[in-house]
């Protein structure tokens, strides 16, 4: 199926360029559709997988996982989004800054060793880079002022999330 609608973009001839990242597991369909684009339009299709992401404990990190964090605002604010990297564990920074990240691979390889304060300052390091990229800098920077005026003892809360109570009687 994914291979013939990759044969009508190709037939069509138009000047577009379809690029599908599926998770690893269904590889073979997307593998499939190239070979389908090789047979029957003798022309050259290649495919890329990527794996799925999965934290330490072998669980999947994805929009299916319990606790999931979504790139819509409207399910996931930019607080809550900084709040979920900045909170990872710690044996899974490493990976997900190699992964999610264009921090270059020098100043990752710099922080393996981290431990502690150094480790939390590498989350802080993912949690913004990863919000800002999602959400924009303005967006990570209050996120990130807003987690040190709770959890660091910063006195600036202007960014802090605010949510409002009615009481019924």
């Amino acid at each position: 199926m994914k291979g013939f609608v990759f044969t009508e973009v190709i037939v069509e001839d138009k000047k577009v360029v379809v690029l599908e990242i599926p998770k690893a597991t269904v590889r073979p369909v997307s593998f499939g559709g190239t070979e389908l684009i090789r047979r029957k339009l003798g022309k050259d299709a290649y495919a890329m997988t990527i794996t799925l992401l999965m934290n330490s404990e072998g669980n999947k990190m994805g929009k299916t996982a319990k606790g999931a964090v979504w790139l819509d605002t409207n399910k996931t604010t930019p607080f809550e989004f900084y709040q979920y990297w900045r909170n990872i564990g710690d044996a899974d920074v490493q990976k997900c800054i190699r992964m999610l990240t264009f921090i270059p691979v020098e100043e990752i390889e710099a922080m393996k060793d981290w431990q502690g304060a150094q480790l939390n300052k590498a989350k802080e390091i993912l949690a913004y880079d990863l919000t800002a990229l999602v959400h924009g800098e303005e967006e990570a920077q209050k996120a990130k002022e807003a987690s040190q005026a709770l959890f660091a003892g910063g006195s600036d809360d202007s960014n802090m999330p605010m949510t409002s109570t009615v009481f019924l009687n």
